[in-house]
Formats: C-alpha cells, structure tokens, sequence
C-alpha cells in the first residue's frame, strides 16, 4: 500500500511522479511496482532501486553465473520490518527481514546453484499501512556469489556461552535488595545485584551490566523481568538472570517490545516468554530450565521452554544458544493472539520433545515463519527439530543437525 503524501514524504524520501520517467535499473517491476532513485547507502550501482509498496508487487532481475542469490534492500518500518521472498526459476528460495530503513543491506538467499541464468523474482510478503505509518520494501540489486564449499559450523567461541553472556566478568555490583518497579521513561539500571523482582511500565528503559535473582515467587506465576503493558524500546543486555529458588511459578524474562542482547538465563521453568510485537532475543545463553511437578499440567509436570512464544508480530530470535528445556526450545502457543513475521537465525537449538513446536490454539494459522542457517543437537524426539500444522508452513533454509549434517525438515501435526 502507498500513502498519499507530498513530493518529499514525511518518511525522509523523495518519491517520483508520474510526470517523471523512470530511471534505469537492474530491475522490471511488476504490479504497481517502481523504480526510484535510491535513498539509502551504499549508493546501488545503478543509482535506483525498487519500491515494494504493496504484496502484490514484484521486482524481477536476471543474472547469471553459479552460487547463491544475493540481494540488497532496506525497508520502511511499520510496526515492524518488511519481509521480502524470493524466488529463483520458479522455486521459493529464501526469504529476508529488511531490518535496516536507511542502509542496503545484503541478504544471502538459499543454497547455491549450477551454472546459468536464473530468473529472480522478490515480493514483499507482509505489507501493512496504518494511519501513521506504511510499510515498504525498497530492493537496490541482486547478484550471484561465486560458489563456494559450505562454511563449517561456527567455532565454540562464536557460540553463545558462559564466557560471553550475562554480566561482564570484573563488573563490580551494588546489591539491591526488594523489588523494583520501574516507572521513568529513560531509566538506566547499571551494575546492580538484584535479590527481588523487576517490572518494567516505561518507556526507553536499559537494564545492563546487572545481575536479577528474584525471590519465592509462592502462589503467583512471576518473571524476574517483566514488561507487560504499554511501554516501548526496552533494552536489556549483558545480565545474568538466574532464579534465587526452585519454584513452578518461576520465568526469566516475561514481556513484549524488548531487545535482549547476551543475556545469560537459567534456573527459571521458561527462560523467555514473548507476549506481544517487536521482541528480539539475540546473542544469548539459555540453558537449564526449571522441570518440576507442576500439578497444574496434565501430565503433572512443568512445560519448560527455551522461548514460548504466546502472540505476537515482528520477532528474531537470533544467534542463542537453546538447550536445557524438557518441553521445546521454542515453543509457539498463541494463547495471547495470533503469531506472524517470526525469523529464526543461526541459533544452536536443542532439546525439548520437538525443539521447535508451533501450535496455532484455534487462532488461525502462524504466518511468516522462517527458520534458516540453524544448528540442531538432538531431541527427546529425535528426529523432531520441527513440528508444526499443515496450515501453518515453516520457511525452512539451511537448517542443519550438528552431529550428521543432515537438513531438518518439518514434521506436520494436526
């Protein structure tokens, strides 16, 4: 969709008229689709690139040669980042999140390919327009990289780990006994040994360098974190969160519109729960998780996951270390409301009865979720690393278990 807006609009690009004609590109547009002069950086060689206003539009290149796809592109953000797929000779290859609204990124797609030329095809998947906001994809180019032998798996100093998650080693802590509610928009909690809880109701909050325990949660489910309500731009980051005691009613951090960067989660029955949009898990060590009786449960046990996912729009989960939880690694429930634009990337994902398990609730089918470049271990399940409905596909790229090399693919449930 486009917004009617003047010559130079309010989102700090200026769009052309049909009075103008279009620049050259590498690209044909299809569908309302067009071509611009490019506004983000590096500068494309062509000097243009492709607007992507709508789901029905398409930009198509040919190019030639052996290996991947490559494109780049930025996106116009609209509660949340545009998605764009990508097809080759027919066949859907990868898909990628436009995370960046002023820079072209680039984005490998799929595996490699023969020799030839190849016909390419990108449309964005998840348009949407509110009264203040458009969502837009803008694509600059599209090659082919040369082809190359498979990368190995990252070395373990890569991987999330003790060594480089959670509180920074020589971080010299103030101890904090109590709870805290945080209220002031801005406010920074920095170098702090936290016995009790922390409740996040503002806006442009920074929680680092910290390290939260909690306390007997008794009869009351609580999240050592917790960011439930209208709030924005949460940021956590380089904490440790481990629970004082063994409780059923115990989760790490429990919230929505947050980013999560190398945090180090354990002791808790689920480490991460996601309840609503904009939530990014990234960089981080989550790991022994919480199995207790839990007479709540039909089977009398907790159902502890890595991240649990109850609803929600426009989440990465990123670059973890997922292992440790009885139940999955990932587990989508949509107990909240319905789950779309979810990217999982090169994780290292293990454990659970399935490690990933999308269930849709009666809420209708999970749309827009994409696994790619993940290393799987082993299940309670194995071979399971993926369950999910028929009417929810799962965008599967380069998903791997550790042990074999062999690709992970979906098993369908009901």
């Amino acid at each position: 969709m486009v917004l009617t807006v003047s010559a130079t609009a309010a989102f700090g690009m200026t769009l052309s008229t049909a009075a103008n004609a279009a620049p050259a590109s590498q690209f044909a547009v299809e569908s309302g689709a067009t071509i611009q002069s490019a506004t983000g950086t590096p500068m494309p060689a062509s000097g243009t690139h492709a607007a992507l206003w709508a789901n029905a539009n398409v930009a198509t290149t040919t190019v030639s040669g052996s290996g991947r796809i490559v494109v780049g592109g930025m996106g116009q953000r609209c509660n949340g980042a545009p998605y764009v797929e990508v097809t080759v000779d027919g066949v859907v290859r990868g898909s990628a999140r436009l995370g960046s609204a002023t820079t072209y990124r680039k984005y490998v797609i799929g595996t490699a390919l023969p020799q030839g030329s190849h016909q390419v095809r990108i449309r964005m998947t998840n348009d949407r327009l509110t009264a203040s906001c458009d969502r837009n994809a803008f694509m600059s180019y599209a090659y082919m990289e040369i082809a190359s032998p498979a990368p190995p798996p990252p070395p373990p100093s890569g991987q999330p780990n003790a060594a480089n998650t959670g509180v920074p080693d020589g971080t010299v802590l103030t101890q904090f006994y109590g709870n805290m509610t945080i209220t002031t928009a801005g406010t920074v909690v920095d170098g702090l040994d936290v016995h009790g809880f922390i409740d996040v109701r503002a806006s442009n909050v920074t929680i680092k360098n910290s390290i939260v325990r909690g306390a007997d949660p008794g009869a009351v489910n609580l999240a050592l974190i917790s960011a439930y309500g209208t709030h924005t731009n949460l940021q956590i980051m380089d904490t440790t969160l481990v629970g004082a005691v063994a409780s059923n009613n115990l989760d790490g951090l429990k919230g929505k519109n947050f980013t999560a960067t190398r945090l180090d989660i354990s002791n808790v029955v689920d480490t991460v729960m996601i309840l609503g949009d904009n939530s990014t898990v990234q960089n981080s060590w989550l790991h022994d998780n919480l199995h207790l009786p839990d007479s709540r449960k039909a089977d009398g046990w907790t159902h502890d996951d890595s991240i649990q996912i109850e609803g929600g729009r426009n989440i990465l989960i990123q670059n973890n270390t997922l292992t440790g939880a009885y139940n999955a690694a990932i587990q989508v429930t949509q107990n909240v409301d319905r789950t779309r634009e979810v990217m999982v990337n090169g994780n290292w994902i293990a454990d659970g009865w399935c490690s990933i398990n999308l269930s849709e609730k009666g809420k209708g089918p999970i749309e827009l979720f994409t696994v790619q470049n993940n290393q799987f271990g082993g299940s309670r399940n194995y071979p399971c690393g993926i369950i999910a409905p028929v009417t929810s596909p799962v965008t599967m790229i380069n998903n791997v278990y550790t042990a074999s090399g062999a690709q992970v693919t979906v098993t369908l449930g009901a």
